[in-house]
This record gives structure tokens, C-alpha cells and sequence, in this order.
């Protein structure tokens, strides 16, 4: 079952729903194989790995998966694995 959070506190705010709808998690529970969750100061070591190696500005929701990836926390070896990267929305002054 689902659970709302009443309040979200992250730099990844396109991500931070607070919930999901029964039916995101049926879809979640039949496509997906591991859930990994990265803490804002890993976000923010992506977003500025991003920045200085690929010269790509992305806001918080896209580099939660490159944070993922960064981690030791996926077992990717061998793997082709490629984050989408497809939000700019990142506040200057928050960068």
C-alpha cells in the first residue's frame, strides 16, 4: 500500500512527491528490480560531477540517478547502464 508523506525535504524537488497513486506502484512492482535511495549531499556531488566532467546542468531529480550509480549501492558490473538526464531546471543561486 502506499504511503503520502505530508512533508518532502530534498534538493531533488521534481522527484519529491510525497506519494504515489496505486497504480505507479503496480507499474513500479512490475518493471522494476531494486529501488535505491541517495541522500541530497550525494545528489549534490552528482549534480557538480555532471557540471564539471560532461558540462551538463541538471537539477536534482536527474542526478538522483546518477547519485544512484555513483554509490556502491547497485551492483552494475558488466552492465550497460545509462541514467536519463533530461531536466535543467536547477536554481542558480541553489547551485
Amino acid at each position: 500500500m502506499p504511503v503520502t508523506l505530508d512533508q518532502v525535504d530534498t534538493i531533488a524537488d521534481g522527484i519529491a512527491t510525497g506519494g504515489i497513486s496505486e497504480t505507479t506502484l503496480e507499474i513500479i512492482q512490475r518493471n522494476v528490480d531494486e529501488v535505491v535511495t541517495v541522500p541530497d549531499t550525494e545528489i549534490a556531488r552528482a549534480i557538480l560531477v555532471l557540471l564539471e566532467r560532461a558540462k551538463q546542468v541538471v537539477e536534482g531529480a536527474d542526478a538522483a540517478s546518477v547519485a544512484a550509480l555513483l554509490s556502491d549501492d547497485l551492483d552494475i558490473a558488466g552492465e550497460m547502464v545509462m541514467p536519463l538526464l533530461c531536466g535543467g531546471n536547477l536554481d542558480m543561486t541553489q547551485l
